[in-house]
């Protein structure tokens, strides 16, 4: 075998350093998308046909990032606020249809549609959410990271 990281169970879960201890420790929703640019820092990367929707990840594993690019961006599951209350300005959210609700007693597993993509994402178990609602999903730019397409 081959070691692929060593650090704490909170360092391998929160900034894995590969794509295989990233899927292997937890679960981590992939989305394909193409990149933007990069500001300060933080890689603003496209997602979606169409209607296109720019989001900034600060964590970023493309050892140069250019324009055009396709990449894979992550997020955990626990990472994505439903319905979040955001300002006109906020840019880091996709709109979905919540296809799927599952009660887990600590929280609700929502199964969201966005375009042809299909997301898992935990809510509080106390939100009030209905199968067949449209909601706004905030993606924390702290908690995204771009890699290389798989």
């Amino acid at each position: 075998g081959k070691v692929e990281q060593v650090g704490t169970p909170k360092e391998l879960y929160e900034r894995p350093q590969t794509a295989y201890v990233r899927d292997f420790i937890g679960k981590c929703i992939t989305l394909q998308a193409t990149i933007e640019g990069v500001e300060q820092g933080a890689v603003k990367v496209a997602f979606g046909e169409g209607r296109r929707v720019v989001l900034t990840a600060i964590n970023n594993f493309v050892s140069q990032p250019s324009r055009g690019e396709k990449v894979t961006i992550a997020i955990r599951p626990e990472d994505i606020v439903v319905n979040a209350q955001m300002d006109e300005d906020d840019h880091n959210f996709l709109e979905g249809e919540i296809d799927a609700l599952l009660f887990m007693g600590d929280r609700m597993e929502c199964h969201v549609r966005i375009g042809e993509e299909a997301i898992l994402v935990y809510a509080p178990r106390y939100q009030n959410l209905e199968e067949g609602m449209k909601v706004r999903l905030s993606f924390p730019p702290e908690g995204l990271s771009v890699w290389p397409k798989a």
